[in-house]
C-alpha cells in the first residue's frame, strides 16, 4: 500500500501543479477518493493530500451521475436509478386515465423520454454489474410498457414486448454495449483502445465467475453468444481541418456580373465554356 500511497500521491500533485498553470483551482473540500476494493480483511485506507488537506475517503461517489462504490458492484446506482424512475412513472400514471388518459403512442414517447433514456444512461458502465442487481430495473422497465399500452399487469411480458416493438433491457444493454465497443475500435487513438481491443485476464475471469469481468472481456462473451467473428473495422478518414490551407479553383467569371443587370444568356455561355473543364 505504500508504493501505491506514494504513486497516487505524485498523480495529485501532477494534477494539482497543471491546475495552477492553467487557471484551475481544485477544490479540496469537493475532492473525495475511493478506494476500489474486494478484500473482506482489514486493511488501510490510502492517506492523500490535496493543497495540505487531507482528502476524505468515502465508499460511494457520483460522477457523471453515476454512483460509484468501492466493490464496484453498482448496486448503490441501481437503486438509486429505480427510485428516480419510479418518480417519473407517476407522470405515465396521471396521463393514462382510463376516461380522460392520452394514447398509447404519446404515452409511449413519454416513457422513452423520461425512463427509458435515464435506464439507457451509463448502462454500458452498469452493465457490469450482476444480473440480480440489474434485473431490479426491469420491474421499473415492465410497469412503463404496460402503463403505456394500458395493459394488465398478468399480462405476458413477452406479449407487451412484441406489441410496443420493444426489446428486454439486457438485450438493449447489448447492443449498446456493442455499439460503444466498435466506435472505440474504429477509433486507433482512442485511449482505451488497445485495452478494450486486446483485453487480458481471460483466462482469470473463466475460472472465477464471481469476478467482474472488464469491458473488452463481456464484449467477447456478447459476440460469442451471436456467433459474430472479429472483423476489420475501417477507420474513419478525418476532413481538412479548417486552419489548413486548402487550395481550391473558383470560377471568377460571375464575380463581376451582378444578376440585375446581366441576362441569363450570358449565364448560360459561361457555364457551357466552363463545362468541359469540369
Amino acid at each position: 500500500m505504500g508504493f501505491v500511497e506514494r504513486k497516487l500521491q505524485e498523480a495529485v500533485n501532477k494534477i494539482s501543479e497543471w491546475g495552477k498553470k492553467n487557471g484551475f483551482q481544485i477544490s479540496s473540500q469537493k475532492t473525495v477518493a475511493i478506494h476500489f476494493c474486494r478484500r473482506r480483511g482489514l486493511h488501510l485506507d490510502p492517506k492523500l493530500l490535496l493543497h495540505d488537506c487531507t482528502i476524505p475517503i468515502v465508499r460511494d461517489a457520483k460522477y457523471l451521475v453515476l454512483i460509484f462504490d468501492s466493490k464496484l458492484t453498482f448496486k448503490p446506482h441501481v437503486n438509486y436509478l429505480k427510485r428516480k424512475c419510479i418518480q417519473s412513472l407517476n407522470i405515465i400514471k396521471m396521463l393514462s386515465g382510463a376516461s380522460y388518459g392520452a394514447e398509447t403512442s404519446a404515452l409511449f414517447r413519454v416513457y422513452k423520454v423520461l425512463i427509458r433514456s435515464k435506464l439507457h444512461y451509463g448502462c454500458v458502465v452498469y452493465g457490469s454489474a450482476s444480473k440480480s442487481v440489474l434485473k431490479a430495473l426491469d420491474t421499473v422497465h415492465h410497469q412503463g410498457l404496460r402503463l403505456s399500452l394500458g395493459a394488465f399487469r398478468t399480462s405476458p411480458i413477452q406479449s407487451i414486448y412484441v406489441l410496443c416493438n420493444e426489446p428486454s433491457l439486457e438485450l438493449r444493454r447489448e447492443r449498446l454495449t456493442l455499439n460503444t465497443f466498435f466506435k472505440i475500435k474504429s477509433n486507433s487513438s482512442h485511449s482505451m483502445h488497445y485495452k478494450v481491443v486486446n483485453p487480458i485476464y481471460g483466462s482469470l475471469f473463466s475460472l472465477r465467475l464471481s469476478f467482474t469481468p472488464t469491458f473488452g472481456f463481456r464484449v467477447g462473451g456478447i459476440l460469442r453468444n451471436l456467433n459474430i467473428n472479429d472483423f476489420p473495422i475501417l477507420e474513419k478518414v478525418d476532413e481538412f481541418p479548417p486552419w489548413k490551407d486548402i487550395k481550391l479553383n473558383f470560377i471568377d467569371d460571375f464575380e463581376h456580373l451582378p444578376k440585375s443587370t446581366t441576362s441569363t444568356l450570358v449565364y448560360r455561355s459561361i457555364f457551357y465554356e466552363q463545362t468541359p473543364f469540369f
